[in-house]
């Protein structure tokens, strides 16, 4: 599998950063210049303790699918009442193109049982897209904090 695949992109890495995320991913997508003048530059994703990391100029963050995982809260404090909680769960979607990772929260509330109260679906053309989707989403809904996320990589 393609390092493209198991990352996020750059917008959401950019995203992630405005967000206030600055945990430090094994990954980076950088700008690589080997040519003097700059005529041959291009956009790569790079393990960061590479001998060439330090002569890029890094982007962003591209956090893996893994990283995303640590990220990624098991629950979110419930909402609607004492009785309901999140929880977070990951899968596949049918869509007109097939199968694409989805990634997806309800708000069970305990009483009456197993009432749904709300449920939200994101997905992405790759589980790291998926997962990335879903934290700019916990963020910017105020679900979830950058300080919480920072402190589980």
């Amino acid at each position: 599998m393609k390092i493209e695949d198991q990352v996020i992109t750059i917008a959401q890495g950019k995203q992630l950063q405005e967000l206030g995320i600055t945990a430090v991913a094994h990954f980076a997508h950088v700008l690589i210049c080997p040519d003097p003048i700059g005529n041959d530059w291009y956009y790569d994703i790079i393990d960061r303790h590479h001998p060439m990391a330090d002569k890029c100029e890094m982007i962003c963050m591209a956090y893996t699918v893994a990283e995303l995982g640590m990220m990624l809260p098991k629950e979110i404090d419930h909402t609607f009442n004492e009785h309901s909680s999140y929880y977070i769960m990951m899968g596949n979607s049918e869509t007109d193109n097939g199968h694409k990772p989805t990634i997806w929260y309800e708000d069970n509330d305990l009483y009456p049982p197993d009432e749904i109260m709300e449920m939200r679906y994101i997905s992405g053309d790759t589980e790291a897209e998926a997962r990335a989707a879903m934290l700019i989403h916990l963020l910017e809904n105020k679900l979830i904090t950058a300080d919480e996320i920072n402190a589980r990589l």
